[in-house]
């Protein structure tokens, strides 16, 4: 998933030059919780839904252009702390257009949306997945639709997520794509530096444990992701 707005990615390509960890942005938006609650769920659980699959309306939310306002100034505030003339290239490219609606249309061709927790979590497994494994191809449709099925299967171990307030839904979707859209920034930045790439595939890695997600029990396949067999 890499071939939309190329631009955008370039400024957070600028960020990721020197000294990027995305753990720091991912405590803006505080998602552990809810991160460790689905994983829990689902290691007790398997895949299998604990009962009706919720229902894709259930999972979406009417967002707060406040809200979003709040994510996106915190968001960018961390990058100015990990590199200031960076961050304030960042604050400048994005100052006059809504960011989050331009990642909806970059990623609208793949099915995906912004205003849905499934979606938005989908779109940070499989940047994460691409980042720590130093992909750089595009992903097809096909993969997104996989990826998202994975995911909503999963969700339905936890039906209270349905039930979470659209405040809480927005942050933590909005979180879940800041931080995927970090992940194309920092994979750009390093994609011809060897030895920077290592690092950003370590640090991808270790941020996605921190939400109780290890990125190396799944693989890329021409129908999304899915967990490796034992």
């Amino acid at each position: 998933m890499r071939s939309y707005l190329k631009s955008l990615i370039a400024c957070f390509a600028i960020i990721a030059i020197t000294n990027v960890y995305p753990a720091h942005a991912q405590g803006v938006f505080d998602l552990g919780a809810l991160t460790s609650t689905i994983t829990a769920n689902t290691a007790q659980q398997g895949t299998k839904p604990a009962g009706p699959i919720p229902s894709v309306t259930a999972m979406t939310f009417k967002p707060s252009m406040d809200i979003r306002k709040q994510n996106v100034v915190a968001f960018v505030d961390v990058m100015k702390k990990m590199n200031a003339d960076g961050g304030a290239q960042l604050e400048q490219a994005i100052s006059q257009i809504d960011l989050i609606d331009e990642i909806a249309k970059g990623i609208a061709p793949y099915g995906l949306r912004t205003d849905s927790i499934v979606d938005a979590y989908a779109m940070y497994m499989i940047n994460a997945w691409m980042a720590a494994n130093g992909r750089t191809d595009d992903n097809t449709k096909e993969q997104a639709d996989g990826t998202k099925n994975m995911v909503m299967t999963t969700f339905s171990a936890s039906p209270d997520l349905a039930k979470l307030s659209d405040e809480d839904k927005q942050k933590f979707a909005e979180g879940m794509i800041l931080n995927a859209f970090l992940y194309s920034g920092m994979l750009e930045a390093t994609k011809t530096n060897p030895e920077a790439l290592v690092n950003v595939k370590k640090e991808v890695r270790d941020a996605a444990k921190l939400l109780s997600i290890d990125l190396d029990l799944f693989e890329m396949t021409a129908n999304g992701l899915v967990r490796k067999k034992k």
